[in-house]
């Protein structure tokens, strides 16, 4: 549960490399202020993107945030070491800090950052879907004011590390500059790894589950089945029509 907690915070610290926009509200500013400022100046000055460019670019590193299920699915079905949470989460945090280390360090053109950039979001993707479904799982044997009590506590880590993000990163980008900022970056997923690495040990999964692996047919179906819900596809429509607008 500590590593749950360490884990939130400083994915909310570094929360953002898929947010450099203008924000929608306090919860965005708070949110989303560390990298997102550092990688927006590195587009307009260090490799002179154009704001049609950089809207682009935004829209582009976003995408791997648009298919959680299907990591869900991966590591539901694919347990690594008969573990389906930790290998995971520790090899995309570690990934992640590869991507702004390159970052940080030799990335000269808008393609290039792009691709990190893409990649530091899968990484984040796939580790956020993991630490979601440890949170489900964690309140299963929870009565209702355990589990809003657990809640509670996550929720309160999530703000306290964007509250850091948001307070120190135009100060962190005016003192050090951008590469090094980005170095930062690389510094957070790491202390996520090592605290999902210091966490209590995986129940292994049993034989039985090992072979109860769906298809992903099966799992295919049964999102489509969920998305021709009146009342999911109408608050998809409201929600794609809330964050298209500026």
């Amino acid at each position: 549960f500590i590593s749950l907690l360490f884990f939130f915070f400083f994915f909310q610290a570094e929360d953002g490399i898929r947010d450099a926009q203008e924000s929608r509200g306090l919860g965005d500013v708070y949110k989303r202020q560390l990298p997102a400022l550092g990688t927006l100046y590195f587009f307009k000055d260090d490799l002179g993107v154009g704001p049609v460019g950089a809207t682009s670019a935004i829209a582009i590193v976003n995408l791997p945030w648009t298919l959680k299920p299907i990591y869900g699915y991966i590591s539901d079905n694919y347990p690594i070491y008969g573990m389906r949470r930790k290998p995971y989460i520790v090899g995309s945090m570690l990934f992640m800090c590869l991507m702004w280390l390159c970052m940080a360090t030799f990335i000269h053109d808008k393609y290039s950052a792009i691709f990190c950039l893409i990649f530091a979001n899968l990484g984040a993707a796939i580790a956020n879907v993991c630490c979601e479904a440890i949170t489900v799982e964690l309140t299963c044997d929870l009565n209702y004011k355990q589990a809003a009590l657990l809640q509670s506590y996550l929720w309160g880590s999530c703000a306290a590390g964007a509250f850091v993000g948001s307070a120190f990163g135009g100060f962190v980008l005016e003192a050090i500059g951008k590469r090094w900022m980005f170095g930062i970056m690389s510094f957070i997923p790491a202390c996520s790894a090592i605290s999902t690495i210091l966490a209590p040990a995986e129940t292994a999964i049993s034989d039985e589950a090992k072979v109860a692996t769906e298809s992903f047919s099966a799992f295919a179906t049964k999102i489509v089945a969920v998305l021709v819900e009146s009342h999911v596809w109408r608050a998809c429509i409201f929600l794609f029509i809330f964050f298209a607008v500026p």
